[in-house]
């Protein structure tokens, strides 16, 4: 019989991607982030994108893991722009 994946927790536990350009990440945004990630936490991993002018690295944040629900989104979107989810 043919197994199908049990997808009804699939997604739950994606990593919650910020893309961020290299140009935005000061000290005091860093540390605002860092309010934010801290103030939902939850089970799943936060990777950043950081878009430089000639290459973009991808940046595991290891200390946070986050809920990724809309008021997480919400306050991201407030503080990097309402790019910083689209992939």
């Amino acid at each position: 019989e043919l197994q199908v994946p049990d997808l009804s927790n699939a997604g739950t536990n994606a990593p919650v991607i910020l893309t961020i350009p290299a140009l935005k990440v000061t000290p005091p945004m860093v540390s605002r982030l860092g309010e934010i990630l801290s103030h939902h936490r939850g089970e799943s991993e936060v990777r950043i994108r950081l878009q430089g002018p000639r290459k973009t690295t991808v940046l595991r944040l290891d200390r946070h893991r986050v809920k990724p629900d809309p008021a997480l989104f919400g306050d991201l979107k407030v503080l990097l722009g309402p790019s910083c989810l689209a992939g």
